[in-house]
């Protein structure tokens, strides 16, 4: 979709993007605004970005570090919940989406992680992708949190991916975050 949204978003000092999810829009317009800012309602998504941003070597070398344990039950036992830091979150986070269930994210109404396992193939990370995410964050602010806390100027250029509304009464997932979303 990015060749339909990347026109619509107009020459700006600042670019926000309050649903940062995986970051598509703002890894292809990253180089285009003086200043970013991005933020998450899933603390571990936030501090997956902040890692990149600040350590990206470590980030590879702690997923690589688990991809090579990679089995069901080693999975399982990850899977029980992030450590503490932004650099063991996004360790943690990168394997659990790479060796889970089609790079799921999703939580339960507790807020803990519930992908299931996936495939069982070793699970990889683009290490080069990290590495230009890395250097695209430089100039952004990451946050975790509400959006509408967000201090967004007049004249920003906003790109806003939000959650997707349900479908039907069955297809309702907004498990991204404990607590869900609503309107």
């Amino acid at each position: 979709l990015l060749p339909s949204i990347l026109p619509l978003l107009h020459p700006a000092r600042t670019y926000v993007e309050p649903f940062l999810g995986g970051g598509a829009a703002f890894l292809a317009v990253a180089g285009q605004y003086e200043r970013v800012i991005l933020c998450d309602a899933n603390p571990w998504v936030a501090a997956t970005w902040r890692a990149v941003k600040a350590t990206p070597e470590a980030v590879i070398a702690g997923f690589q570090a688990l991809a090579v344990r990679n089995s069901r039950e080693f999975f399982y036992s990850v899977r029980r919940g992030p450590p503490a830091g932004d650099v063991a979150t996004a360790v943690w986070l990168l394997y659990i989406n790479r060796a889970g269930f089609n790079g799921l994210m999703r939580v339960n109404a507790r807020g803990e992680c519930n992908v299931p396992y996936g495939d069982g193939k070793p699970p990889a990370i683009d290490e080069a992708a990290i590495c230009a995410a890395s250097a695209a964050l430089q100039r952004a602010a990451v946050s975790h949190g509400d959006f509408e806390a967000l201090d967004i100027q007049p004249g920003s250029a906003i790109y806003v991916d939000p959650p997707y509304l349900p479908i039907s009464a069955t297809a309702n997932f907004t498990g991204y975050a404990a607590g869900g979303f609503t309107l």
